[in-house]
């Protein structure tokens, strides 16, 4: 049984060890401690963890930008994926972002991501597809 509940500053580096576990060392190397804090106090109740056993299995962060709430990150670790836990989180994610009164919740997924069929199921639809671009400066 998967338990969701906020964020705390003292899980910080469980969630930094699920975020690498995801995304591998070239995904998202610019989020470190200071940004999730720096989130964590300035979304209050924008980032979740879920809990099995009493221990730090994934999270989720969202926040709101006036009426549009955005889902920036969900994440579980890698062994533990197929059992529920994203569902549970991205359900307290969609809550949080319902309670603040969203008008529309946004996310950007890569169309390779697995998690693509759970944002489906909850009814997400393509919006438009993006393409990231990267130069190294001269």
């Amino acid at each position: 049984m998967v338990e969701i509940r906020d964020f705390r500053s003292e899980d910080v580096d469980e969630v930094l060890s699920i975020l690498h576990a995801c995304f591998g060392p070239t995904g998202l190397e610019d989020v470190d401690r200071v940004n999730l804090l720096g989130w964590h106090y300035q979304f209050p109740g924008g980032m979740k963890v879920a809990l099995e056993k009493g221990r730090i299995v994934g999270f989720v962060f969202a926040f709101n930008s006036y009426r549009v709430g955005w889902i920036t990150l969900l994440c579980v670790k890698p062994e533990l994926r197929g059992r529920g836990i994203g569902t549970s989180l991205l359900r307290s994610a969609i809550e949080h972002l319902r309670e603040r009164g969203v008008e529309v919740i946004k996310l950007d997924v890569e169309p390779d991501n697995p998690a693509l069929g759970l944002y489906r199921k909850f009814g997400f639809e393509v919006e438009r597809t993006l393409l990231r671009l990267r130069k190294k400066p001269p």
